[in-house]
């Protein structure tokens, strides 16, 4: 008998490719599109910026774009104003010569992650670099509830998770990839414990994870918030060494 691996569990994310590879049986469907050839230090590369309505989003989605990538993003309210930003950030990179799609995602949710993530490398391509701005925890005082430490948590460090838990297992079956957080600058002030905390989830979860997969070719880091010049050029580099 074959050991059960009740630790992790089951993929979601395998279980639904094999779902949807029945269903392409059954109906003679299931292709990718081709990608287009581009120019560019991350030519034909396929992009996802995570939360990009939010702050460098625009300037990150844009210059990987630039840099030859296709670029796809998320948002992460149901908020018509996140919308039109997102689909002014692909106008831009389309104008560029490339494609890519806006997601509205609730980066806590797993399942749901999983699902959008399989069906947009079903229609455009497999996502060769995931850079996450989902950091969003709320400055809170250590004497707060268990709900402000919980939210702030939530806010700040699960989204890192569930990108990384959604496409992680894509990129290690083609041993290639780049996942990066950009995190804000610590605090400076002795207070919002819980926003540290969060903080350094993100920096152990990826430190942890680029351990665990380095041998799969899949590279995990986090980087401190920058001007979009030195972040573009690092997520370059990475990219690169990642898809040597």
């Amino acid at each position: 008998m074959r050991p059960r691996h009740s630790a992790v569990g089951r993929d979601p994310r395998a279980c639904l490719l094999r779902a949807r590879r029945r269903r392409a049986r059954r109906t003679g469907g299931g292709g990718r599109k081709q990608r287009i050839v581009s120019t560019g230090d991350l030519a034909g590369r396929h992009a996802l910026v995570a939360g990009a309505a939010e702050g460098l989003g625009r300037a990150l989605a844009t210059g990987l774009a630039a840099a030859g990538a296709n670029v796809s993003v998320t948002t992460r309210h149901d908020d018509l104003a996140e919308e039109v930003t997102a689909n002014s950030i692909l106008n831009e990179c389309w104008s560029h010569g490339r494609e890519g799609r806006a997601l509205r995602l609730d980066l806590t949710d797993l399942e749901a992650v999983v699902e959008a993530f399989v069906q947009l490398e079903e229609e455009l391509a497999p996502i060769d670099l995931l850079v996450s701005l989902a950091f969003d925890a709320p400055r809170t005082p250590a004497d707060g509830s268990t709900g402000d430490w919980s939210a702030a948590i939530e806010a700040g460090a699960t989204p890192a998770f569930v990108l990384a838990r959604a496409i992680g297992p894509s990129m290690v079956s083609r041993r290639t990839g780049l996942i990066a957080a950009v995190l804000p600058p610590e605090p400076e002030a002795r207070a919002d414990a819980p926003l540290r905390a969060a903080r350094a989830a993100v920096v152990g979860l990826c430190e942890g994870l680029a351990a665990e997969w380095a041998e799969s070719g899949v590279a995990v880091a986090w980087l401190d918030e920058a001007e979009p010049p030195q972040l573009l050029a690092r997520l370059s580099r990475d990219a690169d060494g990642a898809n040597s």
